[in-house]
């Protein structure tokens, strides 16, 4: 059965790098739109943690709060990987 619920839809949609259903949605709910979990990650954290670039380009120019973009640069440079480092050297 399909969600009904647009913000588990817009979660599901930034996720899967569906831009044409993020578009879409962000017209029924809040684009940011803190997921539950422990985490509480927003559309833009989201699409930033998973690499979604173009996903991320569209959120920031919607008019995502331009206060997150802080917060996501941060989680970016913690979970990434430092380049050159690999364990096996």
């Amino acid at each position: 059965m399909a969600e009904k619920d647009a913000t588990a839809r817009l979660r599901r949609a930034v996720k899967e790098n569906n831009l044409f259903l993020v578009k879409r949605l962000i017209q029924r709910t809040d684009m940011r739109n803190p997921d539950p979990g422990t985490k509480r990650y927003t559309s833009l954290a989201w699409a930033a943690a998973l690499g979604h670039e173009e996903t991320f380009e569209f959120l920031l120019t919607a008019g995502h709060d331009d206060e997150e973009l802080s917060r996501v640069c941060i989680l970016c440079t913690v979970d990434a990987p430092t380049p050159g480092l690999h364990p096996d050297d």
